[in-house]
């Protein structure tokens, strides 16, 4: 298979449900990050829901999707 864009629909809801576990656990580690270490951490799992084709405001909280402009 040459290009696997095809087949992003199909797995865009476990792909969801993938990055909001990984956000909750991170977000309950929180407390050991700076605001700038964990804008980090919310960055990157905004670039993997855009680059999978999730939309970032379905995994992060509220406050978040709008510090990243969702």
């Amino acid at each position: 298979m040459r290009d696997v864009s095809n087949i992003r629909p199909w797995f865009a809801e476990d792909l969801r449900l993938i990055l909001m576990a990984i956000y909750f656990a991170m977000k309950v580690a929180g407390w050991r990050m700076n605001a700038e270490q964990w804008r980090g951490v919310v960055d990157a799992l905004t670039a993997l829901g855009k680059a999978w084709g999730v939309k970032p405001e379905s995994f992060l909280s509220e406050a978040d999707a709008r510090r990243v402009g969702g």
